[in-house]
């Protein structure tokens, strides 16, 4: 078997990279967050209720969506830094190991 080589520097910019994406969706829910309709902008059409509540389950829906996206960035990120973070730690227990071999 051979041996293999861990990118640290391509782990830690893909840890950035969706902590940076978490940060842009972040703020586009907060300029989306109280979006709504004006009571009465749809005019008197018979259907203008229906249309109101419509708009509004799907703006409710794209947030919690956005906020799903927050997490799941948040949490790969998360994983990238602790594979980062057990990854230095065995190649440490690894090295420990030689030198103790060594004495």
């Amino acid at each position: 078997m051979r041996g293999f080589e861990v990118a640290y520097d391509a782990l830690t910019r893909g840890a950035r990279g969706h902590d940076a994406l978490a940060d842009e969706v972040r703020l586009a829910a907060r300029a989306l967050a109280g979006s709504y309709l004006p009571d009465g902008a749809l005019g008197k059409l018979p259907q203008s209720q229906e249309i109101a509540a419509t708009f509004s389950e799907q703006y409710g829906a794209v947030e919690v969506g956005l906020d799903g996206l927050v997490r799941a960035f948040e949490q790969i990120s998360t994983g990238l830094g602790l594979t980062i973070e057990t990854y230095r730690e065995g190649d440490a227990a690894v090295a420990d190991a030689f030198r103790a071999g060594t004495r």
